[in-house]
Parts: structure tokens; sequence; C-alpha cells
């Protein structure tokens, strides 16, 4: 018997090439169509979009971009494939040959050479060649039920959160991108690891563990000698999605605590002392995300179906509710902050908040059904700006279902 706490299916992702707080002709927001087996891609400009849907398998529900904006790279876990989106003209190719089964994360390097597949049903990691488009399968010592993937900065290592089987604790695995070979880490890794954010140097990561069969906690992971300690707090309830400001003074938390009023912990890295918001954070937050300043922080409340926003400098919220749709379950923010995009799977529909105003509005036209992940793209030649690479939530809460069991 083996159960999955919650099977990842989201993956934010934003990519760009400028901090300019105006958006550019050709910025796009890629839109993942669970349900529908479809991509919708959004123009930022004008807020319509249109549909993929040759060559994009059953459930798609992750992605990556590479770093030049020309290929969308998307995880379909119902059809065990990887496609590709060539952007320009949105035209799809498939990938099948060593995918793994249930691929449901993705992580690119920084140079769009590699992409890195989790396969949640088959224990492994497919490697990408984005070149020749053919995959090999790393095995040996990926843990059981790989659920997120975070790569480091210079694109030597890639962390892998494995949910492991029953009730025995979690593991990541280290993948050595050189070799293409990985170490485990078990000790310090509590039950349920969902998530993981890694710092800017690359020498912290942090994973979120979540069980209702355990004490709740965050692994800290020092690179340097891969031990991990945790933090264990009584603020801890189901601490899923993650997010770290750019200067990696503060990891946040969002607590699902299924069924109920969610909150959001706040993780000083210097001291790992922890700290509590719950007023304004409404019910089953699911995704979190930060703007590049660390002056705002976004949760989609997947229950009540709106948008807490924190200011991180009296770490206050307020809630979004107006034309949020329901069940919210991907965030995306655009390199200026001036916008976030809100996946709203209940109801297919996207939301677009003014930062500014703290206002939404709806795009319906060609969203497909389910829609439950999110990535954004700024065209430019200098600057990539990465915010909460891999970003997921869990689906079984939107079906209404807690565990997995095969």
């Amino acid at each position: 018997m083996r159960f999955s706490i919650f099977l990842r299916v989201f993956a934010v992702i934003l990519f760009s090439a400028t901090l300019s707080t105006d958006a550019a002709v050709g910025d796009k927001v890629y839109v993942a169509n669970y349900d529908s087996g479809s991509v919708s891609v959004i123009d930022i400009v004008t807020n319509t979009a249109t549909l993929i849907e040759d060559n994009i398998g059953i459930q798609p529900q992750a992605f990556a971009i590479n770093a030049e904006g020309t290929k969308v790279y998307v995880a379909n876990s119902g059809s065990d494939s990887v496609s590709v989106i060539n952007t320009a003209t949105n035209t799809v190719t498939l990938i099948k040959d060593n995918i793994g089964g249930q691929p449901i994360a993705l992580a690119i390097n920084s140079d769009g050479t590699r992409v890195y597949v989790a396969n949640n049903d088959s224990a492994s990691v497919s490697v990408i060649d984005t070149v020749t488009n053919t995959a090999t399968l790393i095995e040996d010592n990926i843990g059981i039920q790989p659920q997120a993937l975070a790569i480091n900065s210079d694109g030597t290592r890639v962390y892998v959160a494995n949910l492991e089987e029953g009730l025995q604790p979690g593991s990541v695995s280290v993948i050595d991108t050189a070799t293409n070979t990985a170490i485990k880490i078990t000790n310090g890794i509590g039950l349920g690891p969902v998530d993981l954010v890694i710092n800017a140097d690359g020498t912290r990561v942090y994973v979120s563990n979540a069980s209702p069969f355990a004490n709740d906690s965050v692994s800290v992971i020092d690179t340097a000698t891969n031990t991990a300690t945790q933090i264990t707090n009584d603020n801890f309830n189901l601490p899923y999605a993650l997010a770290i400001n750019a200067d990696g003074t503060r990891v946040y938390v969002a607590n699902n605590n299924v069924g109920n009023s969610g909150s959001v912990s706040v993780i000083d890295t210097a001291t790992n002392t922890v700290t509590q918001i719950t007023n304004n954070i409404g019910d089953e937050p699911v995704d979190i995300v930060i703007n590049a300043s660390g002056t705002r922080v976004y949760v989609a409340n997947s229950g009540s179906g709106n948008v807490s926003v924190i200011d991180t400098a009296t770490n206050t919220a307020t809630l979004i509710e107006d034309n949020i749709g329901t069940r919210p379950l991907a965030l995306a923010i655009n390199a200026g902050g001036t916008h976030v995009y809100v996946a709203n799977s209940g109801s297919n529909n996207v939301s677009v908040i003014d930062t500014d105003t703290n206002t939404a509005t709806l795009i319906e036209n060609n969203i497909g059904d389910g829609p439950i992940a999110l990535a954004i793209f700024t065209f430019g030649p200098v600057t990539r700006v990465i915010n909460n690479l891999f970003r997921y939530s869990p689906l079984q809460i939107q079906r209404g279902i807690l565990f997995r069991s095969n």
C-alpha cells in the first residue's frame, strides 16, 4: 500500500528579460488545462487567449520554459509524456520514450540544454536533451513518489522531494548533473515532503513536510554537506507551498490545514524562528508567490475562493475576493510585480490582479477545463528573473481526495 499525501500538480514559472513594469508585446502566460488536455496562451497586453490542443497529452500539469522563451515544456501526467511547444508557432512535439509513469514536475537548467522530469509513479527522473528531444532515465537513489524538483542557479545540482512509501519519512535526492548520478538524504527529512525551494546562493534548500500522521515541519538542507535539520513549530499545519525572498532572509510557508482556515508561517532564515499570519488568510491555501522586491506575498486560497495579499513589512494581510473564481489553485506574477495571474480550476477561468489597486478581472474565453498550472514569460535580451520556479498545489484537495493508494 502506498500513500501520496498530495499529488503535486502545479508549476508556476516566471521568466523575464527586464524589470520593466510595462508588459512588452509578445509577453505570454501559459495555462495548463488539466481536465481538457490543452494549454491556453494568454497575450498579456490584450488579455486574450488562444488554445493549443494538438500533441498536448492527458492531464497536463507542470511547465518549464527556456531562458529565450522559445520553448515551453509541459508534463502530461495522464499519458506519461512531455509536450514541447514552439512559442513562435504554437506547434507541439511529443516526447514519450524514457518518460516515466505520471510525470508531475519539471525543472530546466539555465542554458536550456536539459529538462528534468519527476516521474511520480516510477520512482525516477527523466533527463531531456533539449537539442535532440531525447530522454534518459535516472533511477538509482530516486525515492518513491518524487513530488517536486528544484535546480540550483549554476545547474550543477537538482533536488528532488520524494514522499517515499507508507508512513516512513520522506527523502530528498540530490542529482549531480555532470554525471546524472544521485545520492539520497533521509536524516532530517520529515514525513510527506511536498515542496522545496533553494536560496539564491545555493547554500540552503528548504523542504515542506506535510503529513496528518506526524508533526509537521520544514527541513533545511546544508548543500555543502548534504545534511538536513528540521524546523518544528506548533503553527505548522500541513505546510505545503513555499516561497523564498530574493535575499534569502525569509521563507513563506502556506499551511493548508485541509477543510479549515489556513495560515502563513514566516521563517527567519538567520535564526530558523517562525512567526504566524492568520488574519485574512483564507481556507486551504495551496500556492504562494512573492514579488521581486519582496514587499508583497500572494496566497491562493482554494477552499474559500480568494487571494490573500501580505505586506511583508508588517506581516499583515488583506483579501481579494471579487472576480476570483472557484478553486484558485495556482499563481504567477510578472517581473515588475504589476499583475498576478490566478488559475481558477473550479470555474475554468483566469483572474488577473492589478497589484496597485488589488482589483481583479477575469479571462474566460479559450481557457480550457480545469486550469491548474501557470507559466509566464516576458521577452527580452538580457536579464532573466525566476520567481518560485517550481510551484505545485494538491489536486486531491480540489477533487476531495486526500490520499491515493496503489
